[in-house]
């Protein structure tokens, strides 16, 4: 029997995010973003990074996992995206392929995304329920890599080249102060994702969660582009809580077009309009939030 218990306690942005400066707009339909935690160990120990420790007797609840989801079908709320965090999601690919598998099976099956650090990418690639693998990889260079992440047990280059051309595959850089920190870094990064064949990155700020991350932080909107072959098409920004942009650019190397993105989360807001996480065994307002079931 389902309940809807813990839909009465969800909250949902009614306003779109504010678009190349126009006004916002009413949003017809009841819609939220799921992030899964899939895992709770990790092979990395990231700089910038919280979740390093191990939580020995985590389990993950497939099958209250699949209650809420049909819970959620059932009130006609539009589950937009779902993405797969841990410790690292494929350390745990029993569950992870019993999520995707799941989800596909729906009426109107959600957007998937794993976020990994590559540990095992081959079956990612070859999971046709899932979308897209937002790898992470914050630096051109494989040994500054491996300096960030703690761990030698992440894809070098040369072996991300081998997947050139894939398109579920989309690099996340962290913007880190002495790492990827100026426009001539970016489009130095740009280049480099041209030359495995990877043609969708995004940029992030650091949330400010550690001693670290404030230290390195860096404010994309520091960042002036005067090369001609950047254009920002589009941009987003959300009250005083987070902002977006969209850009295109072309590459020296390479024969298509790099769209990549920047992200700034402005505010590490506990409580969220329209973002949800499944840590395993409850539903959270989000990262840390409050229960909801």
């Amino acid at each position: 029997m389902l309940t809807n218990t813990f839909v009465d306690l969800l909250n949902f942005k009614h306003k779109s995010c504010i678009f190349n400066n126009s006004i916002e707009e009413e949003i017809p339909y009841k819609y939220i973003n799921l992030y899964v935690k899939i895992a709770d160990k990790c092979n990395a120990r990231c700089k910038f990074c919280e979740y390093h420790d191990k939580d020995v007797n985590f389990i993950f609840y497939f099958d209250k996992f699949t209650h809420i989801i049909k819970t959620l079908e059932h009130e006609d709320i539009h589950i937009h995206k779902v993405s797969f965090t841990g410790g690292e999601p494929t350390l745990n690919l029993y569950d992870l392929r019993k999520c995707l598998e799941f989800l596909k099976s729906l009426k109107f099956p959600p957007f998937t995304v794993v976020n990994s650090n590559g540990l095992s990418l081959k079956p990612l690639i070859d999971d046709e329920n899932l979308d897209n693998i937002s790898l992470s990889r914050h630096t051109v260079s494989d040994k500054e890599q491996f300096e960030l992440s703690g761990t030698k047990s992440i894809p070098r280059a040369i072996e991300l080249m081998a997947y050139g051309g894939v398109a579920k595959i989309h690099l996340t850089c962290n913007l880190i102060k002495g790492y990827v920190d100026s426009s001539e870094k970016i489009i130095e990064y740009l280049e480099f994702a041209a030359s495995l064949g990877i043609y969708d990155v995004g940029f992030v700020s650091l949330m400010q969660i550690n001693k670290f991350c404030e230290q390195y932080h860096i404010d994309f909107d520091d960042i002036i582009f005067k090369d001609q072959r950047i254009v920002c098409n589009k941009e987003w920004s959300y009250k005083d809580v987070c902002k977006c942009k969209n850009f295109l650019y072309l590459p020296e190397k390479g024969n298509k077009v790099i769209k990549f993105y920047s992200r700034y989360r402005c505010k590490n807001e506990v409580e969220s309009r329209s973002n949800y996480i499944f840590d395993g065994k409850y539903l959270r307002s989000n990262f840390g939030g409050s229960i909801l079931y």
